[in-house]
């Protein structure tokens, strides 16, 4: 059974990993925090039920280098060169202040002796979860706001920032007068390995996938992309760098190859699978006696991180935001130490820079952060969004008039997105009273050149509300995909105009009955509409009849717009608001005559998209083609539209499929 005790011991961590971290995630915890509690469990301070912890530690060295892997694969670099000088100064103050903070604390209170493993504390402590900060983004749908279009860029550039401080970690131990050679040559061969990087990504890499990759094997193609992995942790291990460097270089390689998502989606149960390894290895480490002995230094601690990463964040999200709110948002994300923190703190309690004493205290607090993160952010979202009197959100109105809008019985657009934009564009094109409300300042230029009237300001600011006039407004548009700020706008404006129709947009199926408690008339969830129009792309495709299309079409929007839009008349909007263009093939049975004499747009509004003549296809024929008799013709139109099309004209609907090589050329059309 001895030889066997590697296996028994594997079960247990994965095993024991698998009910704690299930548990945490239905709590809605961070599972890492999960798998360090398990690994203080089943340890030698708890229940004693591994036997080789120096197997498990190498094994653990394994999903350190895939977790760093995995993580230089989604890596995009080119986010980093496009986010801005605000961003990437927001990154420096952040990691410089939280870096200096923890450096003169930690000296100052006697932690550690030294300046060098002072820095390295400063250095983990400035670190965040990408993995935690991440979560609760997508879980709230803020990866499209304000404050989430910051904080991913922040947690890429402290992700970067590992690559010279593990370069240069091993000389830091050394006595003061040798760090300044043994640095030196650390960074030049940290800039070899960055030279093979480079090399690699731009020669060796593509290529060596690329001929994996046409064997059609996913075997060999894992067996290359582990290979890359491994011998580039080699080569900065024997180098005397770390496994976990090798490993974050070997994965940036792949990252600029066109082979990264596929390698991503290969690696990353293995990665997972060895890096919770590293999780549990870090928990065997832990004393529980330790906690009950020291609960006071472990709450000071806690309470002095937490204070200093707040702080440092709100002053980098003020630098790269225009909002307070938005800077509160980023501090309170970043409180936490992050999973790579974990990483520099093992590696310099291996290399015996920090003690035991300060291993124990930063394993401690690092569970403490990452279990109290969620309950801080939602937090924070609560005091932000109460309804008290709206104050300035840290964003003052500018308009294109010196005293906002005299506007009466107009619209009222909330973002000007992807979304926002369209819209805003028909508006104009239809010559409707309406003005966007749009805080970020990137989008004002654009504005201003399509002459889109605007207010600059945070909708959620009273003074801004007024210059645009929700009091006098007939509609307001929320087109953002901020659920809190969708939320709370919506009562805001209900508050203040008890007629006005509001239409918000609801992230997720979830948010429908919160903003319908809010006070909103109409719902719009893209996930409903994204399903109407799957359904008909699919029936359509399957040639299913022209009449069985529109009735399972009109019963989806029936049932669906009955939830969303509960005190409308559904069936003028089901046929007239809600257009949905279908695409028909038609057989002309008339007499021969151009386009133009027949004058089918003008009098149906049809779009004639192809014409079919014995097989020949002439796409888009113009007015001076000549129509004849059994020829067919591809045509768009909506419900409407397409029934003048059949009372007006001698046509029948070619219901057979067509020709396979048919249908493909039209499909292309």
């Amino acid at each position: 059974m001895h030889k066997l005790a590697l296996i028994g011991d594997l079960a247990t961590v994965w095993l024991s990993a698998l009910f704690v971290g299930g548990l945490f995630a239905s709590l809605r915890l961070p599972v890492i925090a999960g798998y360090i509690l398990v690994g203080i469990l089943i340890g030698p301070g708890g229940l004693k039920l591994i036997s080789q912890i120096d197997q498990i530690n190498v094994l653990a060295e394994l999903g350190v280098a895939l977790l760093l892997f995995a993580l230089g694969v989604e890596l995009n670099i080119r986010q980093i060169i496009h986010c801005g000088k605000r961003t990437l100064l927001a990154a420096f103050v952040q990691i410089t202040l939280v870096s200096l903070a923890g450096a003169l604390i930690s000296y100052g209170t006697g932690i550690v002796h030294g300046w060098p493993p002072a820095f390295l504390i400063g250095f983990i402590c400035a670190l965040s979860s990408t993995a935690v900060v991440t979560k609760s983004l997508i879980d709230r749908a803020q990866t499209d706001s304000n404050h989430g279009r910051v904080l991913i860029p922040l947690l890429i550039m402290q992700d970067l920032a590992l690559i010279p401080v593990m370069a240069a970690l091993p000389t830091l131990n050394l006595p003061p007068e040798m760090i300044l050679s043994a640095l030196t040559w650390s960074l030049v061969k940290a800039l070899l390995i960055v030279t093979v990087f480079v090399l690699g990504t731009r020669y060796w890499v593509s290529a060596i996938l690329s001929r994996v990759a046409a064997l059609n094997s996913k075997e060999l193609f894992v067996l290359a992309v582990i290979s890359i992995c491994l011998s580039l942790s080699l080569l900065a291990g024997s180098l005397g760098l770390s496994l976990a460097l090798g490993g974050f270089l070997a994965g940036l390689m792949i990252s600029e190859s066109p082979y990264g998502l596929k390698v991503l989606g290969d690696v990353v149960p293995l990665k997972d699978l060895f890096s919770t390894l590293f999780f549990v290895s870090v928990g065997l480490l832990l004393s529980p006696q330790f906690l009950l002995n020291n609960l006071s230094l472990v709450a000071g601690f806690c309470l002095v991180l937490i204070v200093v990463k707040v702080l440092a964040g709100m002053l980098a999200g003020a630098i790269a935001t225009r909002g307070r709110g938005d800077a509160a948002r980023v501090g309170v994300a970043m409180a936490q130490l992050g999973e790579f923190s974990f990483v520099l703190t093992t590696f310099g309690y291996q290399l015996g820079m920090l003690d035991a004493h300060f291993y124990q205290l930063f394993i401690v607090g690092a569970v403490i952060t990452l279990i109290l993160s969620p309950f801080l952010i939602d937090l924070t979202e609560r005091l932000l969004f109460l309804d008290k009197d709206d104050r300035d959100r840290g964003a003052s109105p500018v308009s294109g008039t010196k005293n906002g809008f005299a506007l009466s019985n107009h619209l009222i657009l909330k973002g000007f997105g992807r979304t926002g934009r369209n819209l805003a564009l028909i508006l104009k094109d239809c010559k409707i009273p309406f003005v966007v409300i749009e805080l970020d300042g990137r989008k004002l230029k654009e504005m201003e050149a399509l002459s889109i009237p605007f207010i600059y300001g945070d909708a959620l600011n009273s003074h801004v509300l007024a210059a645009a006039g929700v009091d006098r407004a007939r509609c307001f548009v929320i087109s953002g995909p901020d659920m809190p700020i969708n939320c709370q706008l919506t009562k805001i404006a209900r508050r203040v105009n008890k007629e006005l129709r509001i239409l918000v947009r609801a992230p997720r199926m979830d948010d429908v009955e919160s903003l319908l408690e809010a006070g909103a008339d109409m719902i719009i969830q893209p996930e409903f509409e994204a399903s109407i129009e799957m359904t008909k792309l699919a029936l359509v495709s399957m040639a299913s009849p022209y009449d069985t299309i529109l009735a399972s079409l009109n019963s989806l929007r029936r049932n669906g717009y009955r939830i969303f839009k509960p005190d409308l008349e559904l069936e003028p909007f089901i046929d007239y608001s809600h257009k949905d263009y279908y695409g028909l093939w038609y057989v002309y049975e008339d007499r021969s005559s151009t386009l133009d004499s027949l004058a089918i747009r003008k009098r149906t509004g049809i779009t004639i998209l192809a014409l079919n003549r014995e097989g020949e296809i002439l796409p888009y024929p113009d007015g001076t083609t000549i129509v004849e008799r059994g020829d067919q013709i591809y045509i768009t139109g909506n419900e409407y539209q397409i029934s003048n099309f059949e009372s007006a004209y001698k046509v029948t609907q070619k219901r057979e499929e067509p020709e396979r090589n048919e249908r493909d050329r039209a499909e292309k059309l």
